[in-house]
């Protein structure tokens, strides 16, 4: 793109150590706005990362004229801290790939490191929700309904149905599915 080859052109007529270092590493930055709170994601260090932090104050402050309070900005390492954000468990994973490549008459085996997003099903908080609506106790076990008992067999297995397609259809990108069967 054309913001890479400034970069480039910059970097390449510099003279200073300095605007090579900070360019070094070009960094990703993604957001995220959910309800009353918004989300900054990169693959930057923590000093960028509090640079950031301190830029959104400034900005809000005195070019929005709003304050912020810094206590409520808090910041986690996706490493170490899975993040909880519509109802999924999202966590970084490095996945480890191993290659063989081919050359002339011999084999090179090498492996290859990726991040990724991964998430998974939070069970706990689904069994309490379902304990919150009366389908079931706090361990997970059915509770019967008073209402229940003039429906017949095929509607309540059809509700049962709805409930777990919907549920599956929601929890489908997760990639330890375990729980939805245990939830089932």
């Amino acid at each position: 793109s054309e913001f890479l080859k400034k970069i480039q052109y910059v970097l390449k007529h510099s003279k200073s150590g300095i605007i090579r270092k900070t360019t070094e590493r070009i960094c990703s930055i993604h957001y995220v706005r959910y309800k009353n709170n918004f989300i900054l994601a990169t693959n930057g260090d923590f000093k960028l990362i509090e640079k950031w932090k301190n830029f959104f104050l400034i900005l809000l402050d005195q070019y929005l004229h709003s304050w912020l309070k810094p206590y409520r900005i808090s910041i986690k390492n996706s490493k170490n801290d899975p993040l909880s954000i519509l109802g999924y468990v999202l966590y970084l994973k490095n996945n480890l790939k191993k290659l063989r490549i081919r050359f002339l008459n011999h084999f090179i085996d090498t492996s290859l490191v990726f991040k990724g997003f991964y998430c998974l099903i939070p069970i706990t908080s689904l069994i309490g929700f379902l304990a919150r609506e009366g389908f079931c106790d706090s361990l997970g076990h059915p509770v019967c309904k008073l209402s229940w008992t003039t429906l017949t067999d095929n509607e309540i297995l059809n509700r049962f149905n709805r409930m777990m397609k919907n549920t599956y259809h929601y929890y489908g990108g997760c990639q330890k599915k375990k729980g939805l069967y245990r939830l089932q």
